[in-house]
């Protein structure tokens, strides 16, 4: 039976559920034998997804120039990863703005996510140095991983704000990160219990153990390492260009496991600077074309 800090999920009042219709696009993406057709017509089942593509396709951002209005054609000019985040993006923005959280701001909570999840795709996608890794599966996953990564902090907040409370007191008093607090603890930490959750709305098992051991990347079983990694270095820089997941004065470091498979560990101090600017006016950007997908 699945538990969220110690709570069968099943007994949970009020647990948001993901609909089926994007757990079903969330798989069928990434199979290749399913095709774009196919992708459109599960997308159709949500009028209010099916709308959202439609505007997006065509919109300013991806070049339109001549208008569609079949779905399919709009999954052909979007591409399926990108269906798929819009997809995601629209499902958290929704779940984070139903959700009652105590102690987290609901505002930084969700631009931490979104930072975490570009900057992973960037990181994957224009720093990854170590090649010992097959990234194709990775690439697919990296967007939805860095998205739901802290969703055990907000859920743990919703639904035990006392003890997420004292938690975040006792990292203001010793200046050390809520999950290493944690960890010392040693019962519970919120990477585990939100998988937990994950696992129990059946989302796909890469996404599950990716985020279930992205403070421990070097624990992760061998074709989780990739994603672990990523997600650990990039929720690191999201807080270090103060897109924090919530205020404290915890001081987060990065895994070396994770750190070293990316080129930022050869660069100078300046250089990752200069990066991490790059970085903060990038993820700016997308925050602001994400809101834009939410609303239109």
């Amino acid at each position: 039976m699945m538990t969220f800090y110690g709570k069968l999920i099943s007994e949970i009042t009020n647990l948001p559920s993901v609909p089926s219709i994007l757990v079903k696009l969330i798989v069928s993406v990434d199979d290749m034998k399913i095709a774009n057709k196919e992708l459109a017509q599960i997308i159709s089942f949500d009028p209010s997804l099916t709308a959202k593509v439609l505007s997006i396709a065509n919109s300013a951002a991806y070049g339109s120039v001549s208008r569609v209005s079949n779905i399919a054609f709009a999954v052909t000019r979007l591409g399926r990863t990108e269906i798929k985040n819009i997809a995601l993006t629209i499902f958290m923005a929704n779940l984070v703005n139903s959700l009652k959280p105590t102690n987290i701001n609901l505002d930084e909570f969700w631009k931490h996510s979104l930072a975490t999840a570009f900057i992973g795709k960037k990181l994957l996608n224009h720093h990854l140095v170590d090649n010992h890794f097959d990234v194709s599966n990775s690439f697919n996953d990296v967007y939805t991983s860095g998205l739901l990564h802290d969703i055990g902090y907000i859920m743990y907040d919703v639904y035990f704000p006392e003890n997420f409370g004292k938690l975040l007191k006792k990292s203001e008093e010793t200046e050390y990160p809520v999950f290493y607090i944690e960890e010392q603890e040693g019962k519970f930490n919120h990477a585990k219990e939100g998988s937990n959750i994950l696992e129990y709305w059946k989302l796909p098992i890469e996404i599950i153990h990716g985020i279930r051991s992205h403070h421990f990347p070097e624990e992760a079983p061998d074709n989780i390492k990739l994603i672990a990694s990523v997600i650990n270095v990039a929720d690191y820089i999201a807080n270090m260009i103060d897109f924090k997941c919530f205020q404290s004065k915890g001081k987060y470091i990065p895994s070396d496991f994770a750190w070293d498979k990316f080129d930022l560990v050869t660069m100078e101090r300046e250089e990752l600077k200069e990066l991490f600017e790059t970085f903060l006016s990038q993820s700016k950007l997308f925050i602001a074309f994400s809101e834009m997908v939410i609303t239109s």
